[in-house]
């Protein structure tokens, strides 16, 4: 989930497992896994780039979880770091139990509609195979023999990371299936590989929401970005703008999302650490970034803009943040499906869409927008 970091990756023997595939849920290029806690069922996020299980508080609070005496500092890609509760359950994922799962307490984005995230700490104890396409995951021995083709695979703070090129500089990036972003390229590696000095008038703004808090970005776009054999290009890319310290080899230089990983069936290869790619037809469709410069956050169902681009269709149309979405072409956003809302902000360009909002003030207007490629 837009990489989350801990300290401590604890090498876990490989459970007894059965091969039958367990069918995927998806929005967008999420993915979802149904899931029992303490024999509940419940909706999580599939995140690679967590480094730990995740359970919300509500889920916390309506499931009657105890929270342990551990405590854990958490840092995000908001770059914030804050100290968060330890909670033990008994997971079940696809029939596969772990009755001695352990996780954090945290708030999540509620449009994610997400019980929790099942990250590292479980999906490590397997060979873990993705097929975004035909939304299946495959947990697999982890002793299975390593894939013929696979590339090297490294753990950095709890994440596996796989090494790719971008703008012809080489990294190690975060495999991030929780993230909904191509590519994101943390500061450390952008200043110091000139990256960020690249796109001196990228228009910057807040661009979602990690698990710290709001993000702050630049959005830009590669023309290539390699993986092992493969080129992609033409790749939508964010510049993070966190805080930072400085940035050493060992370290992520940033993280390649979901937007890339759905076009492969992927195979994360813990025990023997390396990484399979498999590309499926959607290889070469085109990369789609922020059309509308809106910047949206969904509380209880509501839209309401945090940030606009400066520039783009949405400044032009005069939204500010603190407005309130109320309508996006006649419909009203409680018969919306919060994922329409985001799907049709990304359509194509030069559609246009007719929107009715609320300012801060209780006043209520109307205006259009036209989208245009922002990336």
């Amino acid at each position: 989930m837009r990489s989350i970091y801990v300290a401590v990756w604890l090498a876990i023997a490989s459970p007894l497992v059965k091969a039958e595939p367990i069918l995927l849920s998806n929005q967008e290029s999420y993915l979802f896994v149904a899931a029992t806690l303490n024999g509940h069922p419940v909706r999580l996020l599939l995140d690679t780039g967590a480094g730990v299980n995740i359970i919300s508080p509500e889920t916390t609070q309506r499931l009657q979880l105890s929270a342990t005496d551990v405590k854990t500092s958490i840092s995000g890609m908001a770059g914030h770091t804050q100290t968060v509760s330890g909670v033990a359950f008994d997971l079940e994922v696809g029939g596969l139990h772990d009755p001695a799962a352990t996780g954090v307490i945290m708030p999540l984005p509620s449009e994610l509609g997400v019980d929790g995230i099942v990250g590292t700490t479980f999906l490590s104890r397997y060979q873990v195979v993705i097929d975004s396409a035909r939304r299946r995951l495959e947990l697999l021995p982890a002793l299975t023999p390593a894939p013929a083709d696979a590339v090297a695979l490294k753990m950095v703070n709890g994440v596996p990371c796989i090494r790719a090129s971008v703008a012809g500089q080489e990294g190690w990036f975060e495999v991030d299936t929780g993230s909904g972003d191509a590519l994101v390229i943390f500061p450390g590696f952008g200043e110091q590989a000139g990256v960020a000095r690249q796109f001196p008038s990228a228009p910057e703004g807040i661009t979602g929401e990690g698990v710290d808090g709001v993000l702050r970005e630049k959005l830009v776009r590669f023309s290539e970005a390699r993986l092992g054999r493969f080129a992609l290009g033409n790749v939508t890319a964010s510049l993070s703008v966190r805080p930072h310290a400085p940035y050493s080899v060992d370290q992520e230089a940033g993280l390649l999302g979901s937007q890339v990983w759905e076009r492969f069936v992927v195979t994360l290869d813990y025990a023997h650490g390396c990484v399979s790619l498999q590309p499926n037809q959607h290889l070469t469709e085109p990369f789609v970034g922020n059309r509308s410069g809106l910047g949206l956050k969904f509380p209880n169902g509501n839209a309401r803009v945090v940030s606009v681009l400066a520039g783009s269709p949405a400044a032009e149309a005069g939204i500010v943040a603190g407005d309130a979405l109320l309508t996006l072409d006649g419909t009203s956003l409680e018969q919306l499906d919060l994922w329409e809302v985001r799907r049709r902000l990304r359509d194509e360009p030069g559609t246009e869409l007719q929107l009715t909002l609320r300012r801060a003030s209780g006043e209520v207007y109307s205006t259009s927008l036209r989208l245009l490629e922002l990336q």
